[in-house]
Order: structure tokens, then sequence, then C-alpha cells
């Protein structure tokens, strides 16, 4: 059985055939829009007459996706009480995760052993696998990025990723420094999506090894402690834009950032390449 057809199978199975999941990332987006809306409106409520005035405030998309996917600024841990979880950006963190949980796995006990079987070559059908889990992650990405401009093009607001330094104040409650940069798509669109794109796939690889919903739990404490722990070695953190060096906060640069996802993303095929060889399936070459 060639790659392709075994890609296809996926193609069909694992991502045409659901399509409800598309749906919540579109209704997620128009949420995430709303909130931004009424944030706005609520924090500038003596300067604006109403929530559809708002772009008097000189709104821009690079605005609209930092306030709604930039996450949030380390905590100072001598005051953590008073520290506000990043909700919003939690929620949209995993949201990929719950669309690639269970798949494989559901997929191996059902038809997908017969396709395992047919391909002759385990390590093919843990790379469509993978393939398939990367274009769910770029998907659903690609969804969010797009209802989030759309919305922001059908509103007003300037097409441009400027951002303004008083709803930056209001929304970080840290000053926007003087010498950031005006070109953030890597900061607010690449780099998150690549961030994606590795935590989906050792959340699969994990679950070769454990149960998905202990690969889901792995994960999410996972993103958890990168929300409060501040390093450059931590995949989290890259995908969060207000902490991206092209910000000027903190010093985390995009292009470590890029290489420890593609590391990472090596690392999972690897291992779980080695692991279903592993499994011991009569018939199959490695």
């Amino acid at each position: 059985m060639r790659f392709f057809n075994i890609f296809r199978y996926d193609f069909r199975y694992g991502f045409l055939s659901r399509p409800g999941r598309w749906a919540a990332v579109v209704l997620y987006a128009v949420f995430l829009f709303s909130s931004f809306s009424f944030s706005i409106f609520h924090g500038f409520y003596g300067e604006v007459d109403s929530l559809w005035s708002i772009n008097s405030l000189s709104l821009s998309v690079g605005d609209l996706f930092v306030a709604d996917l930039g996450g949030k600024l380390p905590p100072d841990f001598r005051q953590l009480q008073s520290y506000s979880f990043p909700t919003p950006w939690f929620v949209w963190q995993i949201i990929p995760c719950v669309c690639t949980l269970s798949y494989m796995i559901e997929d191996l006990s059902q038809g997908g052993m017969q396709v395992l079987i047919r391909a002759q070559k385990k390590s093919w059908w843990w790379f469509s696998k993978c393939l398939w889990n990367l274009w769910v992650v770029l998907v659903c990405y690609g969804l969010e990025y797009l209802s989030l401009w759309v919305l922001s093009l059908v509103s007003g607001k300037a097409q441009t990723w400027e951002l303004n330094s008083r709803v930056f104040q209001f929304s970080f409650a840290q000053a926007l420094p003087s010498t950031h940069s005006t070109h953030l798509f890597v900061s607010l669109c690449l780099l998150p999506c690549l961030v994606g794109m590795a935590v989906n796939l050792m959340q699969m690889t994990l679950s070769l090894f454990v149960k998905p919903v202990f690969a889901f739990t792995a994960v999410c404490c996972y993103l958890i402690v990168g929300v409060y722990y501040a390093h450059p070695l931590m995949l989290p953190n890259y995908a969060m834009p207000v902490r991206s060096a092209a910000v000027g906060i903190y010093n985390f640069r995009p292009e470590l950032g890029i290489g420890l996802c593609l590391l990472a993303c090596a690392a999972c095929f690897m291992v779980g390449a080695w692991k279903i060889r592993k499994k011991d399936i009569v018939g199959l070459a490695p």
C-alpha cells in the first residue's frame, strides 16, 4: 500500500469526517473577538460612546491578535495571588490538542489496523499519522487567524500589525516599549502555530505509551508550567507573542523558538517510529 493511500485514509477519516470541530474553532474566534470588543469598551468607557465606536482608539488587527492570543507576561512570584491566568490563550492552545487527541488510538483499534497491515511498513503508518496531526493543527490555526482577520476587517480595524500603546497597557498592565517591532507576523502567527504543531505531536507520541487522557493531562500541565515559568527552553513561551523579542519586554528570540519546535517535531517523529516498530504485529516489516 502506497504512502499516499495511507495518508488519504487518514485525511478522509481523521479530517473530513469530523466537521463539527471546525465550527467550534470559528465560534471560539467569534467569542474572542466579542470579548476583545467588550473589554476595550469597558476599559475606555469614558472615551467611546458605544461598542461600535471603539475604532476611534485607532485599533489594528495587531491589537486584536495580541490581546486575544498574546498570552500573558510572567508573574511576579511575590504577588502571585493577584496574577490573572491567561484563560483565553490557554483554551485556544488546548483546542487543537482536543482535535487530535484520540483519533490515532481509536483508529489503531479499528480500521487503521487493516491499513497498517496492508501498508507493510509500520513507519509509513506512523508518518502518515504525524502528517495528519500537523495538518489538523495547521487548519485549526488557519481558521482561527482567518476568522479574526475577517472580523477585524468587517469591523473597520486598521489592517496593520502596529500596536496601540494604550491598549497594550490596558491589556497587560505593562508599558509597550518604544523599540518594539511593527513586523510581528512571525511572533503573532507563525511561531504559535509551530509551537502548536510540536505540542500536538508530543501529545500523540505520548499516547503510544500511556492512555490519551494522560497524554492530554501532561500537555496541559506543560502549558501551565510555561505560563508561570519564563525560560527560553520552554516552548509555551514562544506561543505567547507578548513575550517575544519583537515586543521588546522579554528577549525570547523567534529564531530559537523555531529551532526548538523543529527539534521537538523531529524527536517525536523518531520516538514514535521506534515505538510503533516495537509493536508486535504478525506479518509486518518494521
